[in-house]
């Protein structure tokens, strides 16, 4: 996917891919160097070219970490992401093994990427749960949102 956005630390606009911009097979290692078999990812991305989609940066990192932060999970209980390519949209879910002692939830995370998505266009992100998985899908932009947002 490619992804153009604001980067305020250096005060200007980038152009990254969908891996580039998260590097979520990376990140993901990272995790399973520490987490081992109680954690699981699952992308689903065929039939679409990962150059074409667009979505504000850093948004998968941050539902994964969300995840890790708000379940418990083990080798026999393990924490499964599952990040979908539907036509319009990119659907990241979860199983829900909810923590004992929950941390605090500011749910800063979540209203981040959605102000992101305020900021290039006027799509919402949708969050829904149910009993047995935490879902969010993530609008796919288009290239003209990025570019009436850079000027």
């Amino acid at each position: 996917m490619v992804i153009k956005g604001f980067d305020y630390s250096f005060g200007g606009f980038f152009d990254v891919t969908f891996r580039g911009q998260v590097r979520v097979e990376d990140y993901f290692f990272l995790l399973k160097t520490r987490f081992g078999d109680a954690l699981q990812m699952n992308s689903q991305l065929d039939g679409f070219s990962p150059h074409e989609i667009y979505i504000p940066p850093a948004t998968i990192q941050m539902l994964i970490e969300n995840a890790v932060k708000h379940n418990k999970f083990s080798d026999t209980k393990p924490l499964r992401i599952q990040i979908t390519l539907k036509k319009k949209t990119i659907l990241v879910s979860n199983n829900i093994n909810k923590r004992n002692m929950p941390e605090n939830s500011t749910k800063v995370g979540l209203k981040n990427i959605q102000r992101r998505y305020e900021l290039i266009s006027e799509m919402k992100i949708e969050i829904s749960k149910n009993g047995t998985s935490f879902n969010v899908n993530l609008p796919v932009l288009k290239k003209s949102d990025y570019e009436r947002f850079n000027h």
